[in-house]
């Protein structure tokens, strides 16, 4: 008799296509933006300048590509959390999620300050509504709500409402708050 093979333990499964979608923002967050604003250094055509102007923010009139590498990471945040909370809840419960969902809000709010220098200029000059900033109170909401709302008490999965429940918490963590704190005053 043949011994019986281990099975290997279950694997989350991923949509590979979130996940490239992921990877491309990233490409541009880290730099790919830099890489097409050197093109007319490279060579100068109108082609390779017009590449480059769309690298650049648009001030109030219309839009360039690189004013949606911000408002994609935050929809794919969105996207993800209907896949990625109920499995959290599954494997390690509501409180320990919870607990998780806050500390990654306050490691990456945190991050943000940091990055935006700190309290060098003294903390009336902190600015608390750059692109981290606004990613971690998105993601704070958005998943928290999911946490209470977002799925039957009794499954484990996604929501079989998935769609409505989607295009809600997308709305949500899609909308930005001021540009800066000065102002709402």
């Amino acid at each position: 008799m043949a011994a019986a093979e281990p099975v290997p333990p279950a694997q989350a499964h991923r949509l590979i296509s979130v996940d490239a979608l992921r990877g491309f923002d990233m490409f541009w967050i880290m730099g790919g933006d830099l890489m097409v604003r050197s093109l007319p250094k490279i060579h100068d055509s109108t082609f390779t300048r017009a590449l480059a102007a769309q690298m650049e923010h648009c001030e109030w009139a219309g839009f360039h590509f690189y004013d949606l590498i911000f408002p994609l990471f935050v929809f794919i945040v969105g996207v993800s959390i209907p896949f990625s909370i109920p499995r959290m809840i599954a494997t390690r419960g509501l409180p320990v999620t919870i607990r998780r969902v806050i500390v990654r809000s306050v490691i990456l709010f945190l991050l943000g300050i940091f990055y935006m220098g700190g309290l060098a200029g003294g903390f009336e000059n902190v600015y608390f509504a750059g692109v981290l900033h606004r990613i971690a109170v998105a993601y704070f909401f958005t998943a928290l709500i999911f946490c209470f709302l977002g799925r039957p008490s009794d499954s484990p999965s996604p929501p079989t409402e998935a769609p409505a429940r989607i295009s809600r918490i997308i709305s949500i963590s899609c909308t930005s708050p001021a540009k800066s704190l000065k102002e709402l005053s």
